[in-house]
């Protein structure tokens, strides 16, 4: 009778020991397809995106046409190219975040208005404009934030206008110092892929 309790118990535990290695099987099968679901494409879009910076100062022509902002120094480009100037344009669909900040600045006059908002394939995006009204001093940050849907070689601009032709985007210079800082552009925008 003790050889069978003894029998029952080792049986017993035997297959709590293969439960237990079945569950944590399982366990390890379902989070790393979790992982992999969850990482695929965001591998993937994390390759397409891209930071456009102007790196000159920009003055409005006039009060009447807006213009669009041209961009010369592109870092850190993957699958998003810039074509003529001016057009962030990414090579895969999906939607894109951007987020964009600008440095506004008036030579002169007071509460004068400058806005910046976002076009897709020359058609202006809704509810993306951005408004300051500022005085002479120093610049005026803006910025602005948009996830748009982008189909692969559609592209984004970034368009300014004001009131005055003293309003601009106004680049900051490097300083040798002291103290020493770098160089900051009139615009800087990043396109990120996001889905």
């Amino acid at each position: 009778l003790a050889s069978l309790g003894a029998d029952a118990s080792l049986a017993a535990a035997d297959d709590a020991a293969v439960q237990a290695a079945t569950e944590r099987a399982a366990e390890s099968a379902s989070t790393e397809a979790l992982r992999t679901a969850g990482t695929e494409g965001v591998t993937d879009a994390a390759l397409n995106s891209a930071e456009q910076n102007a790196v000159t100062q920009q003055q409005l022509t006039n009060t009447l046409n807006p213009q669009a902002v041209t961009f010369d120094t592109p870092i850190n480009t993957q699958g998003v190219s810039l074509v003529s100037s001016t057009q962030i344009t990414p090579a895969v669909s999906g939607y894109y975040l951007l987020i964009w900040t600008a440095q506004a600045h008036i030579t002169s006059g007071s509460n004068k208005n400058l806005w910046l908002w976002l076009r897709k394939n020359g058609v202006d995006i809704a509810n993306s404009t951005q408004d300051t009204q500022f005085n002479a001093g120093p610049p005026v940050y803006i910025t602005g934030e948009n996830i748009v849907q982008l189909n692969a070689n559609d592209y984004v601009e970034v368009w300014m206008a004001g009131d005055s032709i003293n309003c601009q985007i106004q680049a900051q210079a490097a300083s040798a110092g002291p103290p020493a800082y770098p160089a900051s552009p009139s615009l800087q925008i990043t396109i990120t892929q996001v889905g």
